[in-house]
């Protein structure tokens, strides 16, 4: 009960927040209320989208406050902090202080939504200069996709090991070392005619994650590349990938 309260109450801070800081039009029965922003004409957001982007700024503040503790080891954010405790103090915060990047989220939720809420269009906080910490003034919004290839840029020119396997078997010659994850990408996508780009492979497939894709044929690929920085190296101090026993390395 405690949970519904407080979603509930997050929902009304955000709508009230909306009513007084975005251009609201045409408010009527059927839909909360519709907005007029620049370059985007009467867009309706219901009661149920409204509870939906409510619940992801909240998720997305507290994933900013928990990226800026000291306990958090992901590469990439070694001692960054965060302006605000907790992700309720974030999202009030914000709202007093930096309007626009929730006037942002706000947008990019719908867009998310019309779009079909596809993974890669999720709208997510983000840091211009990524040196820098989660502070007013170095918080921008933007989708989830674009977060990833700006971080995947980084390691353009890393080594790395591409895993390939399809329909769930392991290809012996689709273990490949590469001199650079964009590289690896470009080669893969062509060689294997996979249905994505190579930007679109090195964001999804890169530091550990998975990435299943399909081919021109209909086959399932699952593509993996490890490059030669991880949070989980082994003793070397090089992450290596097990496959059937026998360990792989990047360059």
């Amino acid at each position: 009960m405690k949970k519904l309260k407080n979603m509930k109450e997050s929902t009304n801070l955000l709508y009230q927040f909306i009513i007084k800081e975005m251009p609201v039009i045409n408010k009527t029965q059927e839909n909360v209320f519709s907005l007029d922003y620049v370059g985007i004409s009467d867009i309706r957001i219901t009661v149920k989208e409204l509870n939906l982007i409510a619940k992801k700024l909240n998720s997305s503040c507290d994933n900013a406050v928990k990226r800026g503790k000291p306990n958090y080891l992901k590469p990439g954010y070694e001692n960054v902090t965060c302006q605000w405790n907790t992700g309720l103090q974030m999202k009030k915060g914000l709202m007093s202080l930096d309007k626009k990047v929730i006037q942002d989220f706000v947008i990019f939720s719908l867009m998310w939504i019309v779009g079909g809420k596809k993974d890669e269009d999720k709208p997510c906080f983000t840091r211009p200069n990524d040196k820098g910490n989660y502070v007013v003034g170095n918080i921008v919004v933007d989708t989830r996709l674009n977060n990833e290839l700006g971080k995947s840029r980084e390691s353009v020119s890393r080594p790395c090991m591409l895993i390939a396997t399809v329909n769930g078997s392991v290809i012996p010659e689709e273990i490949t070392p590469y001199k650079s994850t964009i590289k690896a990408a470009e080669s893969v996508v062509e060689r294997l005619k996979l249905q994505c780009t190579p930007k679109t492979l090195q964001a999804k497939a890169s530091e550990g994650k998975r990435y299943k894709v399909l081919d021109e044929d209909g086959n399932v690929w699952s593509v993996l590349m490890q490059t030669d920085y991880s949070k989980n190296p082994d003793q070397s101090g090089m992450l290596s990938v097990e496959i059937g026993g026998k360990k792989y390395y990047p360059y």
